[in-house]
Protein backbone atom coordinates (compact mmCIF):
# COMPACT_ATOMS: atom_id res chain seq x y z
CA UNK A 1 0.00 0.00 0.00
CA UNK A 2 1.20 3.45 -0.64
CA UNK A 3 1.86 6.00 1.39
CA UNK A 4 -1.15 7.95 0.29
CA UNK A 5 -3.74 5.46 0.47
CA UNK A 6 -2.52 4.61 3.95
CA UNK A 7 -3.03 8.09 5.04
CA UNK A 8 -6.73 7.85 3.53
CA UNK A 9 -7.21 4.71 5.22
CA UNK A 10 -6.13 6.25 8.94
CA UNK A 11 -8.06 9.69 8.10
CA UNK A 12 -5.58 11.55 7.59
CA UNK A 13 -5.94 14.91 4.79
CA UNK A 14 -2.83 15.62 3.28
CA UNK A 15 -3.05 19.47 2.31
CA UNK A 16 -3.06 20.35 -1.54
CA UNK A 17 -0.30 22.12 -3.03
CA UNK A 18 -1.55 25.82 -3.70
CA UNK A 19 -1.45 27.07 -6.97
CA UNK A 20 -0.07 30.33 -7.47
CA UNK A 21 -1.21 30.90 -11.25
CA UNK A 22 -3.87 33.32 -12.25
CA UNK A 23 -7.34 32.13 -13.77
CA UNK A 24 -10.11 34.00 -14.47
CA UNK A 25 -13.40 32.48 -15.79
CA UNK A 26 -14.66 33.15 -19.23
CA UNK A 27 -17.25 36.29 -19.64
CA UNK A 28 -19.84 33.70 -20.99
CA UNK A 29 -19.73 31.30 -18.22
CA UNK A 30 -19.90 33.82 -15.39
CA UNK A 31 -20.75 37.68 -14.95
CA UNK A 32 -18.58 38.45 -12.20
CA UNK A 33 -15.46 38.13 -12.97
CA UNK A 34 -12.83 38.13 -9.55
CA UNK A 35 -9.15 37.84 -10.51
CA UNK A 36 -7.04 35.58 -8.48
CA UNK A 37 -3.93 37.45 -7.37
CA UNK A 38 -0.50 35.41 -6.70
CA UNK A 39 1.94 36.25 -3.90
CA UNK A 40 4.36 37.67 -6.32
CA UNK A 41 2.04 40.10 -7.53
CA UNK A 42 3.12 43.59 -6.21
CA UNK A 43 0.16 45.78 -3.57
CA UNK A 44 -1.20 48.85 -4.78
CA UNK A 45 0.41 51.91 -2.97
CA UNK A 46 -1.78 53.67 -0.49
CA UNK A 47 -1.79 57.59 -1.30
CA UNK A 48 -1.04 60.00 1.04
CA UNK A 49 -4.24 62.42 2.18
CA UNK A 50 -3.32 66.34 1.20
CA UNK A 51 -3.69 67.10 5.61
CA UNK A 52 -0.75 64.43 6.01
CA UNK A 53 1.48 65.67 2.61
CA UNK A 54 4.75 67.33 3.18
CA UNK A 55 4.20 69.67 0.76
CA UNK A 56 2.85 73.43 1.55
CA UNK A 57 -0.28 74.73 0.13
CA UNK A 58 1.19 77.60 -1.47
CA UNK A 59 3.87 75.42 -3.44
CA UNK A 60 5.65 72.27 -4.04
CA UNK A 61 8.82 72.85 -1.95
CA UNK A 62 8.60 70.55 1.84
CA UNK A 63 8.66 71.98 5.26
CA UNK A 64 11.60 71.28 7.08
CA UNK A 65 11.05 69.80 10.28
CA UNK A 66 13.07 72.71 12.03
CA UNK A 67 11.84 76.24 11.19
CA UNK A 68 15.69 78.22 9.71
CA UNK A 69 16.18 81.02 12.22
CA UNK A 70 17.36 84.43 10.54
CA UNK A 71 21.19 84.83 11.10
CA UNK A 72 22.29 87.11 13.53
CA UNK A 73 24.49 89.90 12.83
CA UNK A 74 25.85 91.87 15.23
CA UNK A 75 25.51 95.35 15.80
CA UNK A 76 28.65 96.44 15.15
CA UNK A 77 30.34 94.56 12.30
CA UNK A 78 31.82 94.42 8.68
CA UNK A 79 34.04 96.83 7.64
CA UNK A 80 32.41 99.72 8.11
CA UNK A 81 31.65 98.25 12.29
CA UNK A 82 35.74 97.78 12.62
CA UNK A 83 36.23 101.63 11.37
CA UNK A 84 33.25 102.89 13.81
CA UNK A 85 34.83 100.42 16.61
CA UNK A 86 38.37 101.98 16.21
CA UNK A 87 37.15 105.23 16.07
CA UNK A 88 34.89 105.45 18.73
CA UNK A 89 37.53 103.79 20.70
CA UNK A 90 40.29 106.05 20.17
CA UNK A 91 37.99 108.90 21.37
CA UNK A 92 37.03 107.41 24.59
CA UNK A 93 40.63 106.75 25.25
CA UNK A 94 41.82 110.33 24.71
CA UNK A 95 38.66 111.29 27.02
CA UNK A 96 40.04 108.68 29.55
CA UNK A 97 43.63 109.63 28.89
CA UNK A 98 43.33 113.21 30.66
CA UNK A 99 45.91 113.74 33.46
CA UNK A 100 46.78 110.03 33.27
CA UNK A 101 50.49 108.90 32.54
CA UNK A 102 51.90 107.79 29.54
CA UNK A 103 52.43 103.98 30.73
CA UNK A 104 48.84 103.59 31.05
CA UNK A 105 47.94 104.48 27.36
CA UNK A 106 47.62 100.85 26.38
CA UNK A 107 45.76 99.73 29.35
CA UNK A 108 43.25 102.65 28.99
CA UNK A 109 42.98 101.94 25.35
CA UNK A 110 41.81 98.74 26.53
CA UNK A 111 39.59 99.82 28.77
CA UNK A 112 37.64 102.03 26.12
CA UNK A 113 37.52 99.11 23.67
CA UNK A 114 35.32 97.53 25.88
CA UNK A 115 33.41 100.22 26.69
CA UNK A 116 32.77 100.51 22.93
CA UNK A 117 31.36 97.09 22.75
CA UNK A 118 29.15 97.15 25.26
CA UNK A 119 26.63 100.00 24.50
CA UNK A 120 23.54 98.53 24.12
CA UNK A 121 20.94 99.83 21.15
CA UNK A 122 20.87 99.10 17.45
CA UNK A 123 23.15 101.45 15.65
CA UNK A 124 21.57 104.62 16.16
CA UNK A 125 20.61 104.52 20.01
CA UNK A 126 24.74 103.16 19.83
CA UNK A 127 25.35 106.65 18.53
CA UNK A 128 23.19 108.65 20.86
CA UNK A 129 24.80 106.57 23.84
CA UNK A 130 28.22 107.33 22.75
CA UNK A 131 27.48 110.92 22.21
CA UNK A 132 26.34 111.27 25.48
CA UNK A 133 29.37 109.42 26.98
CA UNK A 134 31.65 110.97 25.19
CA UNK A 135 30.60 114.52 26.30
CA UNK A 136 30.87 113.66 29.94
CA UNK A 137 33.88 112.09 29.67
CA UNK A 138 35.64 114.84 28.31
CA UNK A 139 34.41 117.48 30.77
CA UNK A 140 37.00 119.05 32.79
CA UNK A 141 35.35 118.78 36.07
CA UNK A 142 34.41 115.13 36.08
CA UNK A 143 37.52 113.87 37.47
CA UNK A 144 35.98 111.42 39.57
CA UNK A 145 33.77 109.19 37.17
CA UNK A 146 37.31 109.28 34.78
CA UNK A 147 38.90 108.10 38.01
CA UNK A 148 35.83 105.10 39.08
CA UNK A 149 36.02 104.04 35.14
CA UNK A 150 39.87 103.25 34.96
CA UNK A 151 40.29 102.17 38.83
CA UNK A 152 37.46 99.69 38.56
CA UNK A 153 35.16 100.84 41.01
CA UNK A 154 32.41 101.43 38.00
CA UNK A 155 31.99 98.25 36.08
CA UNK A 156 31.67 98.85 32.09
CA UNK A 157 28.37 96.97 32.39
CA UNK A 158 27.15 99.46 34.62
CA UNK A 159 28.48 102.69 33.31
CA UNK A 160 27.00 102.09 29.79
CA UNK A 161 23.76 101.63 31.02
CA UNK A 162 24.02 105.15 33.01
CA UNK A 163 21.59 107.95 32.31
CA UNK A 164 22.78 111.25 31.31
CA UNK A 165 21.97 112.74 34.90
CA UNK A 166 23.79 110.08 36.23
CA UNK A 167 27.10 110.73 34.14
CA UNK A 168 26.97 114.80 34.79
CA UNK A 169 29.72 116.21 37.21
CA UNK A 170 28.89 117.22 40.76
CA UNK A 171 28.46 120.31 40.46
CA UNK A 172 26.51 120.63 37.04
CA UNK A 173 23.94 117.57 38.52
CA UNK A 174 23.58 120.06 41.92
CA UNK A 175 22.83 123.06 39.71
CA UNK A 176 20.56 120.59 37.48
CA UNK A 177 18.29 119.79 40.86
CA UNK A 178 18.16 123.15 42.02
CA UNK A 179 16.36 124.21 38.72
CA UNK A 180 14.35 121.30 39.00
CA UNK A 181 13.31 122.55 42.59
CA UNK A 182 12.53 125.91 41.37
CA UNK A 183 10.39 124.51 38.40
CA UNK A 184 8.68 122.61 40.75
CA UNK A 185 8.07 125.46 43.53
CA UNK A 186 6.90 127.80 40.38
CA UNK A 187 4.15 125.28 39.35
CA UNK A 188 2.96 124.71 43.26
CA UNK A 189 -0.39 125.97 44.32
CA UNK A 190 0.68 127.95 47.46
CA UNK A 191 3.14 130.05 45.25
CA UNK A 192 1.15 130.92 42.39
CA UNK A 193 -2.03 132.35 45.40
CA UNK A 194 0.78 133.92 47.03
CA UNK A 195 1.79 135.71 44.06
CA UNK A 196 -1.87 136.63 43.12
CA UNK A 197 -2.29 138.04 46.34
CA UNK A 198 -1.64 141.51 47.82
CA UNK A 199 0.93 142.38 50.22
CA UNK A 200 0.39 145.04 52.62
CA UNK A 201 1.22 146.03 56.22
CA UNK A 202 -2.37 146.29 57.85
CA UNK A 203 -2.62 142.97 59.45
CA UNK A 204 0.09 142.14 62.03
CA UNK A 205 1.12 137.95 61.79
CA UNK A 206 -0.97 136.45 65.23
CA UNK A 207 2.10 134.29 65.16
CA UNK A 208 5.61 136.26 64.60
CA UNK A 209 4.14 139.86 65.25
CA UNK A 210 5.66 140.61 61.79
CA UNK A 211 3.92 143.37 59.54
CA UNK A 212 4.26 141.55 56.25
CA UNK A 213 1.39 139.45 54.83
CA UNK A 214 -0.36 138.97 51.33
CA UNK A 215 -4.15 138.25 51.69
CA UNK A 216 -6.94 138.19 49.56
CA UNK A 217 -11.03 138.37 49.68
CA UNK A 218 -13.49 135.48 49.27
CA UNK A 219 -17.27 135.46 49.64
CA UNK A 220 -18.11 132.69 52.53
CA UNK A 221 -21.11 134.13 53.92
CA UNK A 222 -24.26 135.16 52.52
CA UNK A 223 -24.12 138.00 50.19
CA UNK A 224 -25.34 141.01 52.69
CA UNK A 225 -22.38 139.65 54.92
CA UNK A 226 -18.79 141.46 54.15
CA UNK A 227 -16.04 139.14 52.44
CA UNK A 228 -13.72 137.08 54.34
CA UNK A 229 -10.01 138.00 54.58
CA UNK A 230 -7.82 135.19 54.29
CA UNK A 231 -3.95 136.43 55.24
CA UNK A 232 -0.52 134.87 55.05
CA UNK A 233 2.29 135.98 56.22
CA UNK A 234 5.58 135.81 54.46
CA UNK A 235 7.83 136.16 56.81
CA UNK A 236 7.05 132.60 58.78
CA UNK A 237 3.94 131.56 56.14
CA UNK A 238 1.52 131.56 59.43
CA UNK A 239 -2.56 131.91 58.00
CA UNK A 240 -5.16 133.09 58.98
CA UNK A 241 -8.42 135.00 58.60
CA UNK A 242 -10.01 138.39 59.58
CA UNK A 243 -13.51 138.86 58.94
Amino acid sequence: MSEENADEAVGVKRPRPVSFTTTTTPLEDSVDVIPRVSPRTPLPLARKSVMGSPVGSFGNSTQSATPIKPKEEPMIGGVQGSSRVAKWSALIGSALMQGRAKEEEEQINALALRIVTAIPGDRSLAADGFRVLLVNLRDAKNTKLREDIIEGRLPVEVLVHMSERDLLNPEARKNQEEEFLKRSRDTDLSEIRRAMATKSTLFPCPSCKARDCSWTQKQTRSADEPMTVFCICNVCDHKWRRY
